[in-house]
């Protein structure tokens, strides 16, 4: 495995950014977990009625969606995939966004510019134009792999028998980590939902970055849509 090396000197006269943000460099291919904090979820079921009952809406705040990018260290393919009630129909699909390829300089650094292009396309798409959260994972040789695993799942959409989403039990969440367990890293354990503070501390997606960012040794990584500022810290 490369070294992954950290610079912050000089980003702006390489990238003509007026932010000063990280330089991430290395061969490793990237899984970046993301969440959206402020995106508006829609309630299932009881929680829905109860949503409407109250406050007038089954699109609440806070709980946030959440997403995988994958890059390639080494020559900067990109793709970005989540799961969700895409339609047609409530029953839980895996979907790619198009997005491009970020650009990788001969030393093998991502290019800020490109890599903000691509947080600010995912957000437009699948954020609601919101505020972007993450955790940056690298290890050698994981992007074909992790590719073939969301590819395998969008297959599974036209399986009418598959396991149906739930808000509790077959979410975004659980996509994000069973892709990151499967590539080999650690993700905070899911507490079954059969517990209420389980439930809002591990399945909720704002709070399950948090845990992410907080527990496991990651980069974390902020994009606002608004202002178009990314930052990366260590």
């Amino acid at each position: 495995m490369s070294k992954i090396e950290i610079m912050n000197s000089e980003m702006n006269k390489i990238d003509n950014d007026d932010v000063k943000e990280a330089y991430i460099s290395g061969s490793e291919d990237y899984l970046i977990p993301l969440v959206f904090p402020y995106y508006l979820i829609r309630l299932e079921g009881g929680s829905a009625a109860t949503s409407n009952k109250y406050l007038g809406t089954e699109r609440v705040p806070y709980l946030g969606h959440a997403g995988v990018l994958i890059i390639n260290g080494q020559n900067g393919k990109t793709k970005y995939y989540e799961y969700g009630r895409y339609p047609p129909g409530d029953l839980g699909r895996t979907r790619s966004v198009p997005i491009n390829n970020v650009k990788i300089t001969p030393k093998k650094m991502i290019t800020i510019t490109s890599l903000k292009q691509v947080l600010r396309k995912i957000s437009a798409s699948s954020g609601q134009k919101g505020r972007i959260e993450g955790g940056i994972l690298r290890s050698d040789n994981i992007y074909d792999k992790a590719v073939e695993y969301c590819e395998k799942k969008i297959k599974e959409n036209d399986d009418l028998n598959r396991k149906p989403y739930s808000i509790y039990s077959n979410s975004c969440v659980t996509f994000v980590r069973e892709l990151t367990v499967y590539l080999g890293f650690y993700a905070p354990t899911i507490v079954s939902y059969t517990s209420l503070a389980g439930y809002f501390g591990s399945r909720v997606p704002t709070l399950y970055m948090q845990q992410f960012q907080l527990i496991i040794t990651v980069r974390d990584l902020f994009y606002n849509y608004k202002t178009n500022e990314l930052e990366v810290n260590f």
